[in-house]
């Protein structure tokens, strides 16, 4: 069994107990209301996807991950001004690199599109280095 798939053995026994032990709230902040639609558009798109990507996810095990990780950062986000602050900063910092690798993508090729960004995305690093 390689590592990748006993990590994802025990993500997958240990997800269930996060999400008992964590209680749901509905998001009320602006930045959990925020995460809970970023959740909900990927939820979105996965249910779209064509019969191949459907399969990969066949298990459910992904669409748990993200339930359980949404509801424990909505909760803690909710209730802790520290950790809220900190997934605000996340969010931001991840909507500055995306836009500047985006922009830079553009500037290279004018009619370069989002979803060759998102295939770019998904690849192996080639261009971005660790800051």
């Amino acid at each position: 069994m390689t590592k990748l798939a006993r990590l994802k053995k025990v993500v997958n026994r240990l997800m269930p107990l996060f999400g008992r032990a964590c209680p749901k709230v509905e998001p009320t902040r602006n930045v959990t209301l925020l995460l809970a639609r970023v959740f909900g558009r990927v939820r979105a798109n996965l249910n779209v996807q064509d019969a191949e990507v459907q399969r990969a996810y066949s298990d459910k095990n992904f669409f748990k991950l993200m339930d359980v990780v949404e509801k424990v950062l909505v909760y803690i986000a909710e209730e802790d001004g520290h950790y809220r602050g900190q997934l605000a900063y996340l969010l931001l910092s991840v909507t500055g690199e995306v836009e500047s690798a985006f922009k830079l993508k553009r500037m290279k090729d004018s009619t370069y599109t989002i979803f060759e960004f998102h295939k770019w995305l998904t690849e192996h690093p080639t261009e971005l280095k660790k800051t």
